[in-house]
């Protein structure tokens, strides 16, 4: 199973770093020659509520080779189009790509590789890229470790696919598949809409804002 990173920011980089420290073989692939660098020369840090390093191999889009198995899609949605075409000669017709992005990008990721490549997936922690090679880790660890994703077939259905993805992303922390994702999504979407504003307003974190006693 060769796994690829597309997006290695901070997300991407913490859960790289999990799935290389797992013994996967997994590429993190990012547009900064900095951080990839520093990925390479230092491996992947993250510190926050949890304090690891683990050695990665990360390559800009321009040195993309060989096959990908699982591709992790992590990039901002405006460059899904770029990314997902620099990656497609490197696929075959059974790799799969898991979106792990806010919103609900799968039909426009489908369009791109085929649908039936296609899975969805939501992220369940929060994290911040603090320098080259170097992620925080917003969420407690140990709610990572219980719940970090969920993930699911467009139509819902339990497959052997879905399933060996959720065991590779229980390395990372607690994967739960959905029956139905794009629901799940669309929940996400609305508490991410929610809560955002008011975190800029007041410059501080969802917790933040949970954690006030001030009610309207």
């Amino acid at each position: 199973m060769r796994i690829a990173v597309l997006g290695a920011g901070a997300l991407g980089t913490i859960i790289g770093g999990y799935l290389s420290a797992g013994g996967y073989d997994v590429e993190l692939i990012a547009r900064t020659k900095a951080h990839v660098d520093a990925l390479n020369h230092s491996g992947a840090k993250v510190s926050g509520t949890t304090n690891f390093s683990a050695p990665v191999k990360a390559v800009t889009p321009d040195e993309l080779s060989g096959v990908y198995d699982l591709v992790l899609l992590l990039t901002k949605q405006l460059t899904n189009a770029a990314a997902l075409q620099s990656i497609l000669p490197f696929m075959n017709e059974d790799s799969v790509v898991c979106s792990l992005q806010n919103g609900i990008p799968e039909e426009d990721v489908a369009a791109i590789v085929g649908r039936q490549r296609v899975i969805a997936g939501s992220v369940e922690f929060g994290a911040e890229l603090i320098g080259p090679g170097e992620a925080l880790l917003t969420s407690e660890v140990q709610q990572v470790k219980k719940h970090a994703f969920q993930i699911g077939e467009l139509d819902g259905r339990l497959t052997e696919r879905i399933q060996r993805v959720q065991s590779i992303l229980d390395v990372v922390g607690g994967t739960y598949v959905s029956d139905n994702l794009v629901g799940t999504k669309w929940s996400k979407l609305l508490i991410n809409a929610a809560f955002s504003g008011l975190s800029a307003a007041l410059n501080g974190t969802y917790a933040d804002v949970l954690d006030s006693d001030i009610s309207a």
